[in-house]
């Protein structure tokens, strides 16, 4: 099958305009207009790590406290808000989408071990 002169024209135009495109691209990334996605993403899974864990402590941290001012029983209380915090985070991981986290350098793709007909993990 021979190739047109038109055909060569048209891809002799597209593969400028991706070079244009390409060379626009990294004049923005240069001027910080854009940023990498894999950095974006592993900074953002960073910082939503960080939150929830302070999120996560704040019952042990604040529970005898509060419990001091209700008059209340420091245990049950200390349950009843760990219940109530991790219930809002499950309904917080449910309403958008979130990335995947960054895989970890060096380590493989972890490996899922399955049960056996004993009972025991193969």
């Amino acid at each position: 099958m021979a190739v047109t002169p038109q055909q060569v024209a048209k891809l002799r135009a597209d593969a400028a305009m991706l070079k244009a495109q390409k060379a626009r691209m990294r004049e923005q990334l240069a001027a910080g207009q854009l940023v990498r996605r894999e950095a974006s993403n592993r900074a953002m899974f960073t910082e939503a790590r960080r939150v929830r864990d302070a999120i996560l402590s704040a019952p042990a941290r604040y529970g005898a406290e509060l419990a001091a001012e209700l008059d209340a029983e420091p245990w049950p209380l200390l349950q009843a808000l760990n219940r109530a915090v991790r219930k809002t985070l499950e309904m917080a991981i449910e309403s958008g989408p979130f990335p995947e986290p960054a895989p970890l350098p060096g380590v493989g793709k972890a490996r899922t071990r399955k049960r056996g007909t004993n009972g025991r993990y193969q």
